[in-house]
């Protein structure tokens, strides 16, 4: 059976795609900062042209065609490079992202020691900072507020990204690329309401507040920076708000006890065209794209292409990719097992993992990335953070080996 993310990809991850193949075989035009590059960004070329196994002879299911082509016996950029330590949080998305960063990276030779449920931000930056972990997906704007401390509200992406990465530097770490979705709370609709309404931004509900029952989890209603805050900067108060469960929000929006709902951007069931997700141009949400978070000195050791094999990754996570990459979790008894299967078959369509195990394959040999030939479409106005092309970041490349590789027994956060 096709795997539901490919259904559900849509547009936007059909154009990364053929940008990624149209950059094969040439070079692309480096951004500049009057592109909306930011000052100091890690910046890329065109993509690379074999970032996974490439076979003279492939029997693959589905998602995989046969393929010919000349295989390469260069070692892997990862080989005795130091054990990474990676992490992620205990949520269906953040299993999604840290079976992605593991996959591709194993892919490139590097060994993955991935933690599955790291624990809260206060406890992953302490073991970033304590060198137990090396990397983990973080979201901008718990970045900025929870561990700059910055109370300024931002409003735009380039302008969050710069604040976080001022700090993230003067504390020897990088923010790596934002991701193209971001995960933040919002207002959902049925869309045959938005319609009859002609509701497409969290402005609009001014127009329907005397009859506006909105259905909202009570801890969101009551903090300051939830529903008051939404209220007063779209200036509407709704008719009612009903308290509702997390996941029942959706029932309650078909058979008609909401007209609007509390939802994640990301929650799987958006995917459907059934909701509409009321746009929120105040950004009073804030920017919760997907910042990886990684101390300087894992940069140095591991080389460029730990940042690029990441940031490879990161550009085709676009809103409707990550909605369908959980909608095949939603009903899995075991979210981090059907994680590492789902992530698995996404990076082999695209190209940037080697079949299974359980494909046939003849004379397969995996192409190591290239500093200058990896590319990635960047969120609006930002690129790369890890520093210049072909250094990524204020170490640069560093020989393999210049960090003290780590066993394996190492004791990970605790939660």
């Amino acid at each position: 059976m096709t795997p539901r993310w490919r259904t559900w990809v849509g547009t936007a991850a059909a154009i990364l795609v053929a940008g990624l193949l149209g950059g094969c075989g040439g070079s692309g035009t480096q951004p500049s900062a009057a592109s909306g590059v930011l000052p100091g960004a890690h910046t890329r070329s065109s993509v690379v042209t074999g970032a996974a196994a490439t076979a003279t002879t492939t029997t693959v299911p589905v998602a995989l065609a046969t393929t010919t082509g000349t295989t390469s016996t260069d070692a892997l950029p990862g080989t005795n490079r130091p054990e990474i330590y990676l992490g992620d949080m205990n949520t269906p998305e953040q299993f999604i992202l840290g079976q992605l960063y593991r996959d591709v990276l194993e892919s490139q030779g590097y060994l993955v020691n991935l933690n599955r449920n790291i624990g809260a931000t206060a406890v992953s930056q302490a073991a970033l900072g304590d060198g137990i972990l090396d990397v983990y997906p973080q979201y901008l704007n718990e970045y900025d507020s929870q561990i700059a401390g910055l109370s300024a509200h931002f409003s735009s992406l380039r302008a969050a990204f710069s604040a976080g990465q001022a700090y993230a530097t003067a504390h020897g770490e990088t923010l790596l690329t934002p991701t193209p979705f971001s995960d933040t709370a919002g207002i959902a609709v049925l869309t045959q309401f938005a319609r009859a309404h002609h509701l497409r931004t969290l402005a609009g509900l001014g127009r329907v507040q005397s009859s506006l029952v909105l259905g909202s989890p009570i801890e969101f209603s009551a903090i300051p920076s939830g529903l008051p805050a939404l209220e007063q900067a779209y200036r509407f108060t709704p008719a009612l708000t009903a308290a509702v469960n997390i996941g029942d929000q959706y029932l309650d929006l078909r058979v008609g006890a909401v007209n609007a709902a509390y939802v994640q951007t990301t929650d799987w069931q958006l995917q459907a065209p059934t909701y509409t997700t009321l746009a929120d141009p105040r950004h009073v949400f804030g920017f919760g794209n997907v910042v990886p978070v990684v101390s300087t000195s894992t940069i140095a050791a591991e080389g460029p292409i730990f940042v690029e094999a990441i940031d490879q990754v990161d550009a085709l996570l676009t809103t409707s990719v990550m909605r369908g990459l959980t909608a095949e979790l939603a009903s899995s008894p075991d979210p981090a097992q059907t994680a590492s299967t789902v992530a698995s078959e996404f990076l082999q369509g695209y190209g940037l993992a080697p079949p299974p195990p359980w494909a046939t394959v003849t004379g397969t040999t995996t192409t190591p990335l290239s500093v200058t030939a990896v590319g990635a479409v960047a969120p609006t106005g930002v690129a790369g953070a890890g520093g210049t092309a072909g250094t990524s970041g204020p170490a640069g490349g560093a020989a393999a080996g210049s960090r003290t590789a780590r066993p394996r027994s190492r004791e990970r956060p605790k939660s």
